[in-house]
């Protein structure tokens, strides 16, 4: 939507969101791909003392920061929030109300 029906400079807002939103799903992914390969499971409930009772993949503090940092990107928190006002002010008025709507 930004990209095609945006105004100003759509092209650089609509790659700058699609860079962040990607990055940002590439961290969770694999903050949470190596939980399931640690654990074996999803369940929230069971999740603790999975972790408790087998080594980790990774280091738990590393799997904590790429989801912390994943979902700082996608919320977006600041600094990693620059993406946003870019896309705001570019993207068309049903852009925006679906960038707050979905997004922010």
């Amino acid at each position: 939507l930004i990209s095609i029906w945006g105004s100003g400079r759509k092209e650089y807002s609509a790659m700058k969101f699609v860079i962040f939103t990607i990055s940002g799903s590439a961290l969770m992914l694999v903050g949470i791909l190596s939980l399931f390969f640690s654990t074996g499971t999803f369940d929230m409930t069971a999740l603790p003392a999975a972790i408790q009772a087998g080594a980790l993949v990774l280091p738990a503090g590393l799997i904590f920061t790429l989801l912390f940092v994943g979902f700082a990107i996608k919320l977006p928190v600041w600094p990693l929030h620059t993406w946003l006002p870019d896309a705001h002010t570019d993207a068309p008025t049903a852009g925006s109300v679906m960038l707050a709507g979905c997004w922010a």
